[in-house]
């Protein structure tokens, strides 16, 4: 028989067996050096360069910790972006527990412009066996699923060539009705500017290169890197009444990539030569049956005409202001002869220009017939 001496001897050493192993597990899952389980970066995973030209090298060196108890094997290398250049030679590294591996990377931002946010991502495995074990591949212990850590780059490109103003809206032109500004050209980075191309996207748009203006030269040499440009707009009759907008684009070959291009954005609104309001309107038996509309009109525009499209023509008569507009009024006596509720159709009005251009606008007409009951 087990004396209770013997047992309590026996509990105490399984208890005390108990508690070393959990304490052990709770080690092994823990991070070492206060930073995170795993791959982990000292500082951070994130480096702002700030604000660079393009065409730029931007260099920073993470510094990788293992703060597993495991050694930590590198399967791959990524990046989210071609102009981004990693490390390739870390691939197949191990790192073995709480040491640190510097982990360099580079950002050429000739093709890149204004923020930018990419990524480097890190593929790796641990082993709970040593580094430089021995063993056969068969009797090492299994690694652990595929993990991977993220090292990023944030920061601003900025363009080296500067457009000064980088955008125009000239307001409201008249129709045929031309206007220009002049643009400044420079380098944000001190260099000359030689040679400029410029192509252009959008209608009556026309761009010439320009010496210095008046007013911007000065007793000291004009550098050659601030260049001009004037950019015209004549928006002609096509786009009567509405809004146009283009752009400029400019090449410098100075400047290789897309730190050498600049970009001009151009706008403009095109006063329509007439315009009637309102340009939709209803007529209801009995409740309205009658409704005016104005001409707003530049100066030179004269009425020809009026005219209502066939299946108004037993329904409506037109009451002429020329100066100023039109009422269309409902045949009331027309309105039983309607064989549905409602019908459609137009006022055209014929205009000439000053110069004796003819054109036409056109004002949509809705006649509903009110059929509910006691009416």
């Amino acid at each position: 028989m087990v004396s209770d001496r013997t047992l309590a001897i026996i509990l105490t050493l399984l208890l005390g067996t108990g508690i070393g192993l959990w304490y052990f597990q709770r080690g092994n899952n823990e991070p070492l050096s206060g930073l995170p389980y795993g791959l982990a970066v000292q500082d951070s995973a994130e480096f702002n360069f700030g604000e660079v030209f393009a065409g730029a090298f931007v260099k920073h060196i993470f510094t990788l910790r293992n703060t597993t108890p495991y050694a930590i094997h590198i399967d791959d290398v990524r990046a989210t972006c071609g102009c981004l250049i990693a490390k390739p030679e870390t691939i197949g590294s191990i790192i073995a527990s709480n040491e640190t591996l510097e982990f360099p990377i580079a950002l050429n931002t000739q093709s890149r412009s204004g923020k930018t946010a990419l990524s480097v991502h890190i593929f790796w495995h641990t082993r709970n066996g040593e580094p430089d074990s021995e063993k056969p591949a068969t009797e090492r212990p299994n690694p652990t699923e595929r993990q991977h850590s993220e090292l990023r780059l944030v920061g601003r490109v900025r363009s080296v060539i500067e457009l000064e103003p980088n955008e125009i809206d000239f307001g409201t032109l008249r129709p045929n009705e031309s206007s220009e500004r002049q643009v400044k050209i420079s380098r944000g980075d001190g260099g000359d500017v030689h040679r400029i191309s410029f192509s252009v996207a959008g209608l009556g748009l026309e761009v010439e290169e320009i010496n210095a203006p008046a007013n911007d030269t000065t007793d000291e040499e004009t550098p050659s890197s601030d260049r001009w440009i004037r950019v015209r707009v004549n928006p002609g009759d096509s786009s009567v009444g509405t809004r146009i907008q283009g752009a400029v684009n400019l090449e410098c070959a100075d400047v290789p990539g897309i730190g050498g291009q600049g970009y001009l954005r151009v706008a403009a609104s095109v006063a329509s030569k007439l315009r009637c309001q309102p340009s939709h309107i209803v007529l209801i038996d009995p409740n309205r049956t009658s409704q005016a509309v104005v001409f707003n009109r530049v100066p030179g525009v004269t009425v020809k005409e009026v005219s209502l499209s066939k299946s108004l023509k037993p329904l409506v008569t037109i009451e002429m202001d020329a100066e100023h507009g039109f009422t269309a009024r409902l045949i009331t006596e027309a309105i039983d002869q309607l064989e549905s509720s409602s019908i459609e159709g137009e006022v055209l009005i014929g205009f000439q220009d000053e110069h004796g251009d003819d054109f036409q606008s056109t004002v949509r007409v809705l006649v509903v017939r009110d059929t509910r009951s006691g009416v």
